[in-house]
C-alpha cells in the first residue's frame, strides 16, 4: 500500500473554500485537469454511494469515482476511484479544509492511499497524484482566491 500526502495554505475562509470545492459533481469548476464532470443515474450528487465520471481535458480519458464520505461539519470529502487507465487499485483519497484563525485563511490538506499494479512504480504514482494533480488543483483555487 502507498501512501501520499500534500497540503497548502489558501487565502480565503474556510467557509469560502468549502463553498468552492464541496460540489462533488462541481470539480471541472476549479481543478484545471477536469474537463467535465457528471453523476450517474442512480444517486444524487452528495449522496455518499453516488458516482461521478470525469473527463479529463488531456485526451479526454474517463475516470469513474465515488463517494465515500462526505462533511460539512468536517469540511471533508472521501472518494475513491472505481475506474481508470491508472495502474493503480484500492484508490482511496480525502480533500479535508482545516481553518487557520490566524488571517481567517485556510489549511488545505489532500491525501491519498493506493496499491499499484505489478510492473509500475508506486512511488512514481504517489508523486503524479501529490505534486500533479492535487498541486495543480491547490495551484488553481490559490488563484481564483488571490
Amino acid at each position: 500500500m502507498f501512501q501520499g500526502y500534500t497540503s497548502t495554505i489558501i487565502n480565503a475562509p474556510i467557509e469560502t473554500v468549502w463553498d468552492r470545492i464541496k460540489d462533488f459533481n462541481g470539480l471541472a469548476s476549479w481543478h484545471p485537469m477536469v474537463q467535465s464532470s457528471r453523476i450517474e443515474e442512480g444517486l444524487a450528487n452528495g449522496v455518499i454511494g453516488c458516482i461521478r465520471e470525469l473527463t479529463l481535458r488531456d485526451g479526454g480519458e474517463k475516470v469513474r469515482e465515488q463517494l465515500l464520505g462526505y462533511s460539512n461539519l468536517d469540511y471533508s470529502i472521501v472518494y475513491n476511484i472505481l475506474e481508470s487507465n491508472m495502474p493503480v487499485s484500492d484508490y482511496i483519497s480525502t480533500m479535508r479544509l482545516r481553518s487557520v484563525v490566524d488571517g481567517n485563511i485556510t489549511f488545505f490538506e489532500w491525501s491519498v492511499t493506493f496499491n499499484i499494479d505489478p510492473g509500475h512504480d508506486g512511488n512514481e504514482q504517489t508523486d503524479f497524484f501529490t505534486s500533479e494533480v492535487y498541486q495543480s488543483g491547490f495551484d488553481s483555487l490559490k488563484e481564483m482566491f488571490g
